[in-house]
């Protein structure tokens, strides 16, 4: 075999996808299959384009029989670099960042974006050019983790105070008075 691993692992589950969604994919149409792509009935001299075409082929077959695969057309499987898909690209970091203050609605208020990055520095950096990526990583996760908690209504202000999470108000808790002299 000359073809990559992910290739092995995906052709091997796609013919026992195949098998299960029709129940008659066996021996005999698979390498039906593989004559009528490749020429060859054995998958042991096809290459990593050949098994490319093969993976499209069965991935058509499976979305014809109703099974949700991965998308069909992915060029990696036929050994090419992949393509980005039409005008999408990656947001850089501080893009990012601006879309969770948006989604935050801190975008007119550029004091609590300071605060926080007060509060992940330990007061040494207040804007995001000054960031490092390591730190722009951390304050992207912790702008996900604020905004994953205001939407499950978890936010700071609606969880209790530590007094009464840690009991201070309990009698049980409370220092004895002085003695008195």
């Amino acid at each position: 075999m000359k073809w990559t691993l992910a290739q092995q692992r995906l052709y091997r589950w796609q013919v026992a996808a195949l098998d299960h969604a029709t129940g008659r994919f066996g021996d005999d149409a698979r390498r039906d299959l593989l004559e009528r792509i490749t020429g060859q009935r054995s998958t042991s001299e096809i290459n990593e384009v050949g098994m490319g075409l093969i993976i499209e082929e069965q991935a058509k077959l499976l979305l014809q029989c109703g099974v949700r695969t991965r998308a069909p057309a992915c060029p990696a499987w036929a050994g090419g670099r992949p393509r980005p898909r039409g005008d999408r690209r990656r947001l850089t970091q501080d893009e990012y960042i601006e879309v969770l203050v948006r989604k935050l609605g801190w975008d007119g208020q550029p004091e609590r974006l300071g605060g926080m990055i007060r509060m992940l520095t330990r007061g040494w950096k207040t804007g995001v050019p000054a960031l490092t990526t390591r730190e722009k990583t951390m304050l992207i996760n912790a702008l996900r983790n604020l905004l994953r908690d205001i939407r499950a209504g978890k936010a700071s202000g609606e969880r209790p105070a530590c007094r009464d999470d840690c009991g201070a108000g309990r009698p049980e808790f409370q220092q004895p008075p002085p003695a008195a002299r």
